[in-house]
């Protein structure tokens, strides 16, 4: 985790789910990074500031640990978080339509 020269670095966001995994890859790879923890964006992710050397190793530690990654210009969200949230969402009116349906039953 060294100083990086501001002149060939490049920064992306990682959201706070992944950083713990993010920077254990980092630092696993001996890949050079910086973040500062008072700029944390609105949707929780951290800006990291890392070498344009080592970009190429940095993308294959993306794609292989799945992790979702956001820049000044894009704000992806990540759909596997709503995805789970929707799928309580279905189960908990099933379960309401069941319960109706069998108090309706027994009337």
């Amino acid at each position: 985790m060294s100083e990086i020269n501001k002149d060939n670095f490049y920064h992306i966001y990682i959201l706070l789910k992944d950083k713990i995994r993010f920077e254990s890859e980092l630092i696993d790879n001996n890949i050079s990074f910086h973040y500062d923890e008072s700029q944390i964006q609105t949707d929780n992710s951290f800006r990291y500031h890392l070498l344009e050397k080592d970009k190429i190793e940095i993308d294959k530690i993306l794609i292989e640990n799945k992790i979702i990654t956001n820049d000044e210009i894009t704000r992806i969200i990540d759909y596997r978080d709503n995805s789970k949230i929707n799928k309580v969402y279905v189960l908990f009116v099933i379960v309401i339509v069941l319960v109706i349906l069998i108090i309706d039953y027994v009337k």
